[in-house]
């Protein structure tokens, strides 16, 4: 948006037909009519002299201006100049431009609550595995339409493909620098029934028909992308996290790619808030789309192509300093953790009714902690402790479709631990004690002090 200002030492008043004074106003400053023409023609016969002219360019959903002067005052006249960028600039605050977004603030030191105060709607899974198919380090999970897609990123590079039921369907790992392989599985697309896997290493993205998995084709990618990437069935497009280098030393941020994985849009980003960004910082709850931003702390939500802030994270004492944001060193981030306790880089966001949850770092990248907050009651806890569940439901892998998604292998419990998640003897004995399980939750509940 354009806007027009006149200043004069008598005067600060937007001038009558903005429409066209900012466009007069425009044309001045491009050099397609002079200042004499703006001075000769428009204020001298009006009795205004020695005017300042401001056009201003507010950016959209934030307060963020670039702003062009032309300048006929004397030197006496700078001080009403002065006050008008002062009276301008103030809609910056602390939060680098952004909008009156609502800050949800957590007051109150950690707390330890047990794990069915924070949910009831927790599901366990069972993922129907042939005997031939074993399972690798799960790096994230995700749903698109009707299939469950489990990422295995550096140990088996591989994706394992079920239906919503947890019942198998197929497997992709074909290793190599041939035909309809890859080098690397950074990470992936799904567009309609089309699966195009993005090698890093070779910059390349390998095609496959889903779900029986057929080589397509094999594409040359330009640009590098890292984390997650977050496709959704009723998106023509994917979302993707780039660490391209831009000029002033940005990053290109977060990516629109189309299925060849072609950029059809990005906002910039700083670089530390990129670096910062792995698993789960995308998203969604349904046809929501949401990134959260570490270290600014910002939740956006996707709004066509462009991500509008909803939230932002308040840490109190416990925030970083904004120049965390700018860093590009690792070291020089780990200097800052060191000087003070930390809560930092949100990132796995989900809500539920009125219950906002996510997970962030405390005091190093090796401590994760679950932060809740209660939309109606305005009312936040950060949990450092949820009893016996801990190491399993502290943490989950991705948040896709409004659910929690974790993995539980069949070396990490007993029945002991799935009687603690809730489950009767005979639930418990229908399942048995040797397949992966996938459990699903949301966090939905408040907990009471």
């Amino acid at each position: 948006m354009l806007i027009c200002f006149v200043i004069t030492k008598k005067h600060f008043f937007p001038p009558t037909a903005p429409q066209k004074w900012t466009k007069l106003v425009f044309l001045g400053i491009r050099g397609r009519a002079g200042p004499n023409y703006l001075v000769g023609h428009n204020f001298y016969k009006w009795g205004v002299k020695s005017p300042i002219i401001v056009l201003i360019q507010i950016k959209s959903m934030s307060c963020s201006m670039t702003i062009m002067i032309h300048s006929f005052m004397k030197a006496y006249n700078v001080l009403f100049l002065i006050i008008f960028l002062i009276l301008c600039t103030s809609c910056e605050s602390k939060n680098d431009g952004l909008p009156n977004i609502e800050k949800l603030v957590f007051h109150e030191e950690s707390r330890s609550v047990d794990f069915f105060q924070l949910s009831d709607n927790l599901e366990i899974i069972p993922l129907n595995i042939p005997d031939t198919v074993t399972l690798g380090r799960i790096h994230s999970i995700r749903y698109y339409d009707g299939y469950l897609l489990l990422h295995d990123k550096d140990y088996a590079q591989a994706l394992y493909i079920f239906n919503r039921d947890g019942n198998f369907i197929n497997m992709l790992r074909r290793i190599g620098a041939g035909p309809g392989e890859y080098a690397t599985f950074e990470s992936y697309i799904i567009n309609e029934d089309v699966l195009t896997v993005y090698d890093r290493r070779l910059l390349q993205g390998v095609k496959y028909q889903l779900p029986n998995l057929n080589y397509l084709e094999t594409l040359e990618i330009d640009g590098y992308f890292r984390g997650d990437l977050l496709s959704w069935h009723t998106l023509d497009y994917a979302i993707a996290l780039s660490d391209d280098y831009i000029e002033d030393d940005s990053y290109r941020g977060i990516v629109f790619l189309d299925d060849t994985y072609q950029s059809i849009h990005n906002i910039e980003k700083p670089p530390g808030v990129i670096e910062a960004s792995e698993r789960g910082n995308l998203s969604n709850i349904g046809d929501n789309i949401f990134f959260s931003e570490p270290l600014s702390e910002v939740i956006y939500m996707m709004d066509t192509m462009e991500f509008v802030p909803l939230y932002q994270i308040d840490f109190g004492r416990n925030g970083l300093p904004q120049k965390s944001q700018l860093l590009e060193e690792a070291e020089d981030f780990y200097d800052i953790l060191r000087s003070q306790d930390y809560a930092f880089a949100v990132h796995n966001f989900n809500m539920k009714d009125s219950v906002v949850s996510f997970n962030f770092y405390w005091r190093t990248i090796d401590e994760i902690r679950l932060g809740i907050y209660d939309l109606k009651k305005g009312e936040g806890a950060m949990i450092n402790d949820i009893g016996s569940l801990q190491d399993y439901l502290t943490w989950p892998f991705s948040v896709s479709d409004g659910y929690n998604l974790s993995i539980l292998y069949p070396d990490e419990y007993d029945r002991g631990v799935l009687a603690e998640m809730g489950l009767s003897t005979n639930e418990i004995s229908s399942l048995g004690i040797s397949q992966p399980l996938l459990l699903r939750y949301s966090i939905n509940k408040f907990p009471a002090q």
